[in-house]
């Protein structure tokens, strides 16, 4: 959450036949969230904790996990390290048993704990031009579901903001004309699917084509153009990869993540669960594919909004000058 904007954020829970669970990416230690997990699990032992991305959000709340859960085995992706500065893991409170690896195997080639049902396929390459950390991602296919369980790689953003959103920061967000209209608006339908939209493209983009700064000097009380629903509804209830990956993130090794995309494909699976926005998401191998066409020669991919990419294009523009250039297409 940054002001009122915030966008979900999901860990996943997977029983094994032998009554067991996996937890991967445990978000933060609230009664609530481990009421839902025991719920869920019907109070199976949690044996194995998972961080399944570098991202720090997704890595924050591990040592709080393996507290409520000191017997599990704790996991990462390869050559985490732990921004702003490389402490050791155990340090802060995450003593880990291995590192996934690829398949059935851990990174030191030993077999995963979970290899019977779970296989795995890793992206992960250094970035070191700019200084910036290894980019890691870990999914995880669970064979009996037939489902594919990643981080942040593909998200689908819902139509209706869900309940777990705050309706103040809805409504905070639906005024155009802030200091002429109301703000926080009235609440009603239309307000809310307003605030969304907003909210929703704020955080795909930072900078969206229809906003402008306001009048008010806040910095989230923006003026809007006509025409920003439509542009919400271009992505809405799509797959597809953040803008910020797509043109700061994997522009700069497309080989490498279209080589584990099409590792990911192999896997025979029938729905996408993501770590952000809608889940499951009902796609095969093939529309997961197809939605990193971006990064594929003569393949056009799907079309994000030009004028609302242009912050962050200017961004990679400025790490391409100064020593951290995008590679080839794949």
């Amino acid at each position: 959450t940054i002001g009122p904007t915030s966008t979900t954020i999901r860990s996943v829970a997977v029983k094994l036949s032998d009554g067991s669970v996996l937890l991967y990416n445990p978000v933060a230690p609230t009664r609530e969230f481990f009421s839902l997990l025991d719920e869920a699990t019907g109070g199976a032992e949690v044996r194995w904790i998972v961080c399944g991305s570098y991202a720090i959000e997704h890595f924050t709340f591990m040592a709080d996990a393996h507290r409520q859960f000191p017997d599990a085995g704790l996991y990462v992706t390869p050559k985490k390290r732990t921004p702003p500065v490389d402490l050791p893991l155990k340090l802060l409170g995450v003593p880990l048993a291995g590192v996934v690896g690829e398949g059935d195997r851990l990174e030191d080639g030993s077999r995963a704990p979970w290899a019977d049902e779970l296989a795995t396929a890793v992206l992960c390459y250094d970035n070191p031009e700019a200084g910036s950390l290894p980019i890691a991602e870990a999914a995880f296919y669970d064979k009996v579901s037939k489902s594919l369980i990643l981080t942040d790689a593909v998200e689908s953003i819902p139509r209706e903001a869900t309940s777990i959103v705050r309706t103040e920061n809805l409504l905070t967000l639906a005024p155009d004309v802030p200091g002429v209209d109301e703000i926080p608006s009235p609440d009603s339908e239309l307000a809310r699917r307003k605030g969304w939209a907003k909210m929703s493209l704020l955080v795909q983009f930072f900078q969206p084509d229809k906003s402008m700064p306001g009048s008010t000097g806040n910095a989230f009380e923006l003026e809007w153009a006509s025409g920003y629903l439509d542009d919400f509804e271009a992505i809405a209830e799509k797959p597809f990869t953040a803008p910020i990956l797509r043109y700061l993130v994997y522009s700069k090794n497309p080989a490498a993540v279209i080589d584990w995309v099409e590792r990911c494909a192999a896997f025979d699976f029938e729905r996408v669960i993501p770590a952000h926005y809608s889940a499951p998401l009902a796609i095969n191998p093939q529309e997961f594919s197809e939605v990193f066409d971006f990064l594929r020669k003569d393949k056009a991919g799907f079309e994000l909004s030009e004028s609302s990419s242009k912050l962050l294009k200017d961004i990679n523009g400025f790490l391409a000058d100064n020593g951290q250039p995008d590679l080839p297409l794949a």
